[in-house]
């Protein structure tokens, strides 16, 4: 699977084969057809995998504390630190929708959007949480899961395009700048002590 991890965000679904998956995994293409039934399964079985470690990562990470504002910091540096460990990924997930036919991912879009909105529903209820103890402003909490996911899907997709070795870290910490200075209810020296600025 890895193997087949690198060769799909090397080449994009349409342009990998098989073949280049077995010589990069150093297996026979007949072997891999014994794991998996075609291509289109392979790659679905790599997106669900990863989707399901990304979701227990991050909920483990998000365990550690009960304060909603910390909950929020540890999602956004689980995703980053996830991110940098499995970029071949991310560079076929970011694509899903972009640049794969749509009818490869019919067999997998409901899974993946249970896992998506479970995702959602557990950032807006941490949102909830911060609001009622006036942490976050008070908008709705749909509307701040709605704006973080936009700005950690923004700077993945960045940093996926950008030159390899840049420092992901700077970018994890410009992110949570920009989306907790718009969204916490604090003084500015309170602020600033909360984002360690």
């Amino acid at each position: 699977m890895r193997a087949a991890e690198a060769v799909f965000a090397e080449k994009g679904y349409n342009r990998a084969r098989m073949s280049d998956i077995a010589d990069a995994a150093e297996f026979s293409v007949g072997y891999i057809y014994n794991v998996w039934k075609s291509k289109k399964d392979l790659y679905l079985g790599i997106i669900e995998s990863k989707i399901k470690d990304l979701k227990s990562f991050i909920e483990a990470k998000i365990e550690e504390t009960d304060d909603p504002f910390e909950k929020i910091s540890l999602l956004v540096d689980a995703h980053f630190s996830f991110l940098e460990k499995h970029q071949d990924f991310f560079k076929i997930y970011m694509s899903e929708t972009s640049e794969t036919d749509i009818r490869i991912f019919g067999t997998l879009s409901t899974r993946l959007k249970r896992y998506r909105s479970q995702q959602l529903q557990m950032v807006e209820r941490i949102f909830e949480k911060g609001i009622e103890e006036g942490i976050f402003a008070p908008v709705p909490a749909q509307d701040l899961t709605t704006a973080l996911k936009g700005m950690i899907f923004a700077f993945t997709l960045d940093f996926l395009n950008r030159t390899p070795g840049e420092n992901l870290s700077d970018k994890r910490n410009i992110m949570k700048r920009i989306f907790f200075g718009s969204v916490l209810m604090r003084t500015r020296e309170s602020r600033e002590e909360l984002m360690g600025t």
